[in-house]
């Protein structure tokens, strides 16, 4: 049997979450034997690693315990244990549109592209998800006007492995979910490689709902931010997914 995708999902006190996000990748429309879904269990505290370690609904599926190093190296690890030679990653959070592996895999058929951005949708009502959602689509609208892209997200994100593994993945200097995927596309895209979005590869997420859900978000953003500007300082201005609005927002 050949497994040709790898699902990379870096776990960290996710009990209310990481099942939902398990179940969408069983309802995949891709055969279930072409995949594999490797979690990382970030030093979770909580239910998460029984969760992980008690689900059996998926067929190629591995868990790995590590101690709390952060997201960024949770990835890496996945990767460094993936078969695949397309490497997909989400977060604990998200539910998975079921097309999403395919819809995902397609722009990698043309093979000078080595990586893919997909789409982040929100199924919530309140004002603060949805204004959430406002900036988001700002992103994207900015992103649909490029050929190729700078930024790729990690809530859903697509890298050939050799090209990943060549650049050494993930800087783990990011301890937070936030800044390591942007500063890894900048620097495939400062490399010459070809990064596109798609906005046909959805995954549904539960974005803050209160005031001080958002700030805190916005707050860590900012601050990780710090570190990114600081090695790409000609990102500051301009990239091809935020606004200059967004980033001092940020």
């Amino acid at each position: 049997m050949s497994i040709g995708k790898s699902i990379i999902i870096p776990v960290y006190n996710a009990e209310d979450t990481i099942v939902d996000c398990l179940d969408s990748l069983t309802k995949q429309t891709i055969n279930k034997e072409d995949f594999e879904v490797i979690c990382i269990d970030d030093g979770s505290t909580d239910r998460t690693n029984k969760l992980l370690k008690n689900y059996n609904q998926i067929l190629n599926y591995k868990v790995i315990t590590q101690d709390n190093k952060g997201p960024s190296q949770a990835r890496n690890k996945g990767v460094e244990l993936a078969v695949g030679n397309i490497i997909l990653f989400t977060d604990s959070d998200c539910i998975l549109d079921e097309d999403w592996i395919s819809e995902m895999l397609k722009p990698l058929e043309d093979k000078s592209i080595a990586g893919v951005q997909g789409a982040y949708k929100t199924k919530q009502n309140s004002i603060i998800a949805l204004f959430d959602q406002i900036d988001i689509e700002s992103r994207y609208n900015k992103m649909k006007k490029n050929d190729f892209i700078d930024s790729i997200g990690t809530y859903s994100a697509a890298y050939r492995r050799d090209v990943f593994m060549k650049y050494g993945g993930f800087n783990t200097n990011y301890k937070a979910a936030c800044g390591e995927d942007f500063e890894f596309s900048f620097l495939l895209n400062k490399n010459g490689y070809r990064l596109v979005f798609t906005e046909n590869a959805v995954c549904y997420h539960r974005h803050p709902d209160t005031i001080k859900k958002y700030l805190k978000t916005k707050f860590s953003r900012g601050y990780w931010r710090t570190l990114l500007y600081k090695n790409y300082k000609n990102k500051i201005y301009n990239d091809t997914s935020t606004s200059f609005i967004l980033k001092l927002q940020c």
